[in-house]
């Protein structure tokens, strides 16, 4: 009997330090399992944070260029900027992992034609409670690309070349006509969707970069 007793005792304690293993054990994986998801988040933060500063950039660059050449040159002088600085822009923007792009539906240069894939995206835009911002990861065996995108919406100057045809700003269409045969960019008012922002980052390439772009802006 006593001998009974001694071994149901042992399996007992058995019995409670097994499950105190496993408890610990699954204590001690929550950690792990968090930290994932905190790496995670902290790298998706930085890489928005980081597109957001890049199209913000652009958005400034082209809009001065933009402003210089109407004053010098009356709207129509805008035509030749968008054509030869906005791809310049975008492609000094485009570097360390990055790329810049602007994309549409209703395109004037043909280089900013929207895939099918995009213009899906971008119709998420339209609704009257369209998100900021869209973004996601796309992961491979050898690659982890984070994508940004982010609407462009028609403002009141850029009505001069994108309006009405009836209200373009005197010599616009001519030199829309000469630089762009077969231009589908008009017809917008105000608050309109234009396109969109597509902002690309190969990680960890893109992060020294995502990084020095963040603590500028602290």
């Amino acid at each position: 009997m006593r001998t009974y007793m001694k071994l149901m005792l042992l399996l007992i304690i058995a019995a409670g330090l097994i499950a105190g293993c496993q408890s610990a054990d699954k204590q001690s994986e929550k950690p792990a399992e968090q930290l994932d998801a905190m790496s995670l988040d902290s790298e998706t933060v930085l890489a928005r944070n980081a597109s957001k500063r890049l199209v913000m950039s652009f958005t400034n660059r082209l809009k001065g260029e933009l402003m210089a050449a109407i004053a010098a040159h009356e709207p129509a002088g805008a035509i030749g900027v968008c054509k030869e600085v906005a791809p310049a822009i975008a492609d000094s923007t485009s570097t360390d992992g990055w790329i810049v792009r602007r994309v549409t539906d209703k395109f004037r240069n043909p280089d900013n034609r929207a895939t099918l894939a995009e213009l899906e995206i971008m119709a998420r835009f339209n609704d009257s409670t369209a998100p900021r911002f869209v973004e996601h990861w796309e992961k491979t065996d050898s690659t982890n690309t984070y994508y940004y995108y982010e609407p462009i919406r028609v403002g009141a100057l850029c009505l001069n070349c994108h309006g009405e045809l009836q209200t373009l700003a005197p010599g616009v269409m001519q030199a829309v006509r000469k630089q762009y045969p077969s231009d589908k960019a008009t017809g917008y008012q105000v608050g309109d969707l234009r396109g969109m922002f597509v902002v690309t980052a190969d990680w960890p390439e893109a992060e020294g970069l995502a990084r020095e772009l963040v603590n500028d802006s602290l």
